[in-house]
């Protein structure tokens, strides 16, 4: 008898070693039958085993379909095979993955480019060809995105859904119309050019509206940047960024202020006029106008406002805001360096604490 157990304890091990091999080890080929190894090596007498292989069978198959549907992949329930992966299911990748954080990111750039290209208008640069090559570059990366959208995961139901199905559902329900109506306008505006910059007709020059349909685009600027802050776990990361934020927000705001003012005073009699810069090259007179826009800041609206009523009231409302963002400013950038303020306190406490405690305990400083 003692015999006949010690064989069956090495039976058991002998599976138990299969099993957890299988489990720790498993490739994508891999097929384990615990229940059928356990019948042909366990008798009928062990009355505990065969339970106790059923459980180790619902174990594999849970943590094949588990590990299987984080790749988005099934499984045939029936034969218990893998099912070969399908090039749909290849092509999918994870939304927090490092290619999905390199492509929004290039996402959020030609977004920043758009509002450039855009806010500059006044002054005249389509025929510029840095903006026509971020127009042609920018077209072709909003079309891809379309379909990078069905292949990148998306979150539902607070779990990670990467099946090729449920993920052109929900971003058909989401994104999709609004990203392909905001697509066709660029389209029809490239298909309209005659030459980098310049319209076919001019009878059709009205279309030039459809270029500001792009500052929709930034709807999605939010849901991109929250996608790449996920991703970091660094507290002085998070901090820093955000004060980033804030100042290009600051910049962002005096670069359209200055463009606005360039805007309102290129006309008869205006400002622009008066200072005879019609013709100068485009940093002069850029660098002009934001001379003007930064010294807003202060609260000081007499620096060369016009004659007309148009450039008095900006001035007004401009010099108003301007104000009005720096102290937002101001605010945001203490509660900044408060929080990073606190956060080194707390180490140092954490440090002293430590310090205290291996001093108490006469712990030495080559064990520590």
């Amino acid at each position: 008898v003692e015999s006949s157990i010690d064989l069956h304890d090495q039976a058991r091990a002998r599976n138990w070693k299969k099993l957890v091999g299988g489990l720790l080890y498993g490739k994508s080929k891999l097929r384990l039958e615990p229940r059928e190894c356990w019948a042909d090596s366990m008798p009928s007498s062990f009355g505990g085993i065969e339970p106790l292989g059923r459980r180790c069978d619902t174990v594999m198959r849970a943590w094949n379909l588990s590990r299987w549907k984080i790749a988005g992949r099934s499984m045939l329930t029936d034969s218990r095979l893998i099912r070969t992966p399908s090039l749909a299911h290849q092509l999918i990748i994870s939304p927090s993955s490092t290619k999905r954080c390199i492509w929004v990111s290039f996402g959020l750039f030609f977004m920043c480019l758009d509002l450039i290209e855009l806010t500059l208008s006044p002054f005249h640069l389509d025929g510029a060809v840095f903006f026509d090559v971020n127009r042609i570059a920018a077209i072709t990366f909003w079309t891809f995105d379309i379909g990078a959208s069905f292949t990148t995961g998306v979150i539902v139901d607070s779990r990670i859904e990467m099946h090729p199905a449920r993920i052109a559902q929900a971003y058909l329900k989401g994104w999709f119309m609004f990203d392909v109506v905001v697509l066709i306008p660029d389209y029809i505006l490239l298909a309209v050019q005659d030459g980098p910059g310049q319209l076919m007709s001019s009878k059709i020059k009205s279309l030039r509206f459809l270029r500001y349909l792009r500052v929709v685009r930034m709807l999605k600027f939010a849901h991109f940047a929250s996608e790449i802050l996920e991703r970091i776990n660094s507290m002085y990361v998070l901090l820093f960024l955000r004060m980033a934020a804030f100042l290009c927000g600051v910049a962002f705001w005096l670069h359209t202020c200055g463009c606005m003012w360039f805007a309102i005073g290129d006309v008869e009699a205006g400002w622009v006029e008066q200072l005879g810069i019609q013709e100068a090259p485009f940093l002069n007179r850029y660098f002009v106008a934001m001379h003007w826009s930064v010294t807003q800041l202060q609260g000081n609206s007499e620096l060369g406002p016009g004659e007309n009523l148009a450039e008095r009231a900006y001035a007004v409302i401009a010099t108003f805001v301007s104000v009005v963002i720096l102290a937002v400013f101001e605010s945001k950038l203490t509660t900044v360096m408060h929080s990073l303020s606190e956060i080194r306190n707390k180490r140092a406490q954490q440090m002293r604490d430590m310090c205290a405690f291996l001093n108490q305990h006469g712990i030495s400083a080559e064990l520590s």
